[in-house]
Parts: C-alpha cells; structure tokens; sequence
C-alpha cells in the first residue's frame, strides 16, 4: 500500500497550495475529481492523488 506511505494533507492546507478557497476544494472532493478520504470533519489527502489531480486539472487547461 503505496498511499500509507506518503504524507496526507488536509482540504484547507489543499486550497492553499492550489491558491483557491477551501470551497472549491470541497466543491472538487463532491465532484469525486479529488480522491479523499475522512478525517473527523475534515477530508484527508495523499499528496500523490493531489499531484494526480493537478496533472489532469494541468492537461485539461
């Protein structure tokens, strides 16, 4: 299991990297565009499905 081994980050920590609001992060996670997981009341993110994400956001632009 690959994923377990790479640091996870969290949706407000997301919306920083991508400069964008923390709702449009959470706008992506309901649109299944951004894989997560939960954590409290919160979504968890592996830093490789963020790269994943920004690849195709990048090929879609």
């Amino acid at each position: 299991m690959e994923e377990s081994k790479n640091e996870s980050i969290f949706n407000s920590e997301v919306a920083e990297i991508l400069s964008v609001w923390k709702d449009n992060v959470v706008r992506e996670i309901k649109k299944n565009r951004i894989k997560t997981f939960r954590v409290g009341r919160d979504w968890g993110i592996h830093e490789s499905r963020l790269i994943e994400y920004m690849d195709v956001v990048e090929i879609n632009t």
